[in-house]
């Protein structure tokens, strides 16, 4: 037996939007034609009170058999914003540290508690931050880049290392290891740099 819809309230008509967000994979799908146009059911929330759309099971089929199929070209450059959010604010904690630790060594106070307590501070953060982006499991055609800027995060952490404790015990050849490792960390980051220049959507 076929249901009377709601009749139409006084003063205009009634809508029913349809927002549907799958991931970050559906930007575009705002409205299903289908259910855009469905009356409401005719009791009015109180001022000021929003009540959301209530919708049938064969409305939300309708919406679902309406929302655009995502296609592979999508799913990677998705994917790959995905990973890029993921990587650069632990980039630019890195950045943060190395340029205070730069400016440290630039006056290096030998001996001085809290120039070493401020070093070492900088060194936890690039110690964080490896930690962060060995957590992500990146996309497919991010992989090799990935595996590059981990071992450039690995080689700060060890050379700030070595720079911290050979300061603190006044041994250059623990500076000279760290700043072999330091060297090291800053020829991949450039190349892994570069890496993302070329897979970037």
């Amino acid at each position: 037996m076929e249901q009377k819809q709601p009749g139409k309230r006084k003063g205009g008509e009634w809508y029913i939007i349809v927002g549907g967000v799958l991931g970050m994979l559906l930007v575009g799908y705002l409205l299903s034609p289908a259910v855009r146009d469905t009356p409401r059911a005719a009791a009015t929330p109180p001022r000021g009170l929003v009540l959301p759309p209530t919708l049938t099971q064969a409305q939300r089929a309708t919406a679902t058999a309406h929302a655009p199929t995502p296609t592979p070209t999508l799913l990677p450059h998705l994917a790959i914003t995905l990973y890029f959010s993921q990587v650069l604010p632990q980039q630019d904690i890195l950045i943060d540290a190395e340029e205070t630790m730069s400016s440290l060594l630039k006056n290096p106070r030998l001996g001085d508690s809290a120039w070493h307590d401020l070093f070492a501070a900088q060194v936890a953060k690039v110690w964080v931050a490896d930690f962060a982006l060995r957590k992500i499991v990146p996309p497919e055609r991010c992989r090799e880049a990935h595996a590059l800027l981990l071992s450039s995060t690995g080689d700060s952490v060890l050379g700030y290392k070595y720079v911290l404790r050979g300061s603190q015990q006044l041994d250059p050849a623990l500076l000279r290891k760290g700043g072999e490792y330091i060297k090291s960390a800053t020829a991949k980051m450039n190349l892994f740099n570069l890496m993302l220049l070329a897979i970037t959507p």
